[in-house]
């Protein structure tokens, strides 16, 4: 089992930061699950509703990111901060728990002529980035802190188990979305699941915190640090691979938009199109870091610019077959023909969702 170490002795498994990073993601999108679920009773269900919300949700992400690359220089400790940051995230949520009885006063207040047209698409979004983007930026921040951690106490021998950790957060989320619609949703209902998704948050925090009071996370800044002056050798690539990690996050969440849409066709109106959707980009994302991870060697030993043209053009291909597909297995097949309830419909959509646009975001994430 691969080891955490410096040269105090003290050891850490691999593994036990995957553990947290596993359950780190599964609270964060059993949480954005839940919040499309709120937004969506109190602003309409549309696709509007569900792309606003994952909008907002990794705008926070993106932003908290940014902080950690930030903050990872100047902080002695980012398991600590990660920490803190987790600790953060119980309290932010807190108003979207109570989001319906602290908007119930605007709609009657401001007229139902408002809330159409270019007046209400901003009335909603401010609404969406209120409550949802401060513990967005949080959870963005706590990822890069603790791999910036584990970097440190590798002695900034980081290979693989960077992409490791992002494949094990990723598939986590995968199962936090699983687990919020079979699961939570169902058995403890919507101010329950958010509950539980918090004191995950909360657990994981103080975890991290306990990990920060070991005497080698105090050092592992200053590994980190020369890391980073170790870097401007390989600085001229760093703004291209920039602009590609930029357009193709948009393209993957463009490529959510438009299978929202799409599924509602075979869910309208219904929290499982977008469950579906969500789930079948983050298992694809996952398994693409994990295939990477694999074989890395391989896909890096030719050059490694014409493999991400190679891999864009797939992903193109596929995003444009995807809708095909769908139409094809969900129509000539009758594939909800006889659903028989609740989670076979459920569990057939997550499939659908997977074997028909899935393919198109596996290439995607192989770019990342």
């Amino acid at each position: 089992m691969p080891m955490t170490s410096n040269p105090t002795g003290v050891r850490f498994p691999t593994s036990l930061f995957g553990v947290l990073v596993f359950f780190s993601g599964s609270a964060a999108l059993i949480h954005q699950l839940l919040w499309t679920r709120r937004l969506i009773d109190l602003l309409g269900a549309s696709t509007e509703s569900s792309a606003r919300v994952f909008g907002v949700f990794f705008l926070g992400l993106s932003i908290g990111s940014a902080a950690a690359a930030v903050l990872v220089r100047r902080t002695p400790n980012p398991l600590r901060v990660a920490g803190l940051a987790q600790l953060c995230i119980p309290i932010l949520v807190v108003p979207v728990i109570y989001l319906s009885n602290l908007t119930d006063w605007i709609w009657p207040n401001i007229g139902s002529e408002i809330t159409s047209g270019s007046s209400g698409f901003l009335l909603k979004s401010l609404i969406t980035l209120l409550f949802i983007l401060p513990p967005s930026v949080m959870m963005g921040l706590s990822f890069p802190l603790i791999v910036a951690g584990v970097l440190g106490l590798q002695r900034g021998q980081l290979s693989g188990s960077g992409i490791n950790l992002y494949a094990v957060n990723t598939l986590g989320g995968a199962f936090g979305v699983a687990f919020g619609v079979l699961i939570a949703l169902p058995q403890l209902g919507n101010f329950a699941s958010m509950v539980l998704a918090a004191a995950i948050d909360g657990l994981v925090g103080i975890a991290l915190l306990m990990l920060s009071m070991t005497p080698q996370t105090s050092k592992a800044n200053p590994e980190t640090h020369n890391v980073a002056q170790e870097s401007p050798s390989r600085s001229h690539p760093m703004g291209h691979a920039i602009g590609l990690a930029f357009f193709s996050g948009a393209a993957v969440l463009a490529l959510e938009v438009v299978a929202f849409q799409i599924f509602q066709l075979a869910a309208t109106i219904s929290l499982f199109s977008p469950a579906a959707v969500l789930f079948a980009a983050i298992v694809s994302l996952g398994l693409a870091a994990a295939f990477f991870s694999r074989f890395r060697s391989a896909l890096m030993s030719n050059d490694r610019y014409r493999m991400m043209t190679l891999i864009m053009i797939v992903s193109g291909i596929l995003a444009i077959a995807a809708p095909q597909l769908f139409m094809l297995i969900a129509k000539q097949s009758n594939w909800f023909a006889s659903s028989g309830g609740v989670l076979p419909f459920v569990l057939k959509l997550g499939t659908l969702a997977v074997i028909s646009v899935g393919p198109a975001w596996l290439a995607a994430g192989l770019i990342f």
